[in-house]
């Protein structure tokens, strides 16, 4: 890793954290209703928490494809990259693996950021930030494997209390088995509905 690379992952952590850091967090409230509903100022910190880790998630992500698309290889399925770059392999493969090195430093610091959330303030689905879009359970979806044994642990008890539906929950149990077979579908109620191959 050069200086360069080495500066872009320190940054991103930095700015991760200090937009996380605790400056914002609401003042603690008594009597909460941690089973489902959350006070209108742990909705908007966690509404920004959840929105600044998923554009790291997602923006390492679109860089790759960026490079992918840069060098040609990012519609190419089943050949070898290393035969279709040939003299090029070398360089694109170097960058590549610099933004996996990041990316998973990303994924690494969002899981342990989400799981201290679910911890504190239950799982943060969509329903309960009144938001359209789902975004935190991807996170889980991208987390380390070491963590799989917590997270699943976690995300069983979020689920038994409503916190997270069914469909949520076993897409990410379907990531951290391994990703064999094809995932879940998303039913109309949040039901997980399995297509069978």
């Amino acid at each position: 890793m050069n200086f360069k690379q080495a500066l872009s992952i320190i940054l991103v952590i930095f700015g991760f954290f200090q937009s996380c850091n605790g400056q914002d967090e609401p003042r603690k409230l008594k009597d909460v209703n941690v089973n489902y509903e959350l006070p209108t100022a742990d909705k908007a910190y966690l509404n920004r928490v959840i929105d600044s880790m998923y554009s790291l998630d997602q923006g390492k992500r679109f860089d790759m494809k960026r490079l992918d698309t840069l060098y040609g290889v990012a519609e190419i399925k089943y050949l070898s990259r290393a035969k279709v770059l040939g003299d090029r392999y070398g360089e694109y493969k170097r960058k590549r693996d610099s933004l996996w090195e990041i990316t998973a430093g990303v994924d690494e610091t969002n899981t342990l950021r989400l799981i201290a959330i679910t911890k504190k303030y239950g799982f943060p689905n969509n329903r309960r930030l009144g938001r359209y879009k789902s975004k935190a359970y991807l996170i889980f979806v991208h987390s380390p494997h070491k963590y799989a044994d917590e997270i699943r642990d976690l995300i069983e008890g979020e689920y038994e209390k409503g916190r997270i539906d069914e469909y949520k929950k076993e897409y990410i149990y379907w990531d951290l088995n391994g990703r064999r077979g094809m995932p879940p579908m998303n039913g109309k109620n949040g039901e997980a509905v399995w297509i069978k191959n």
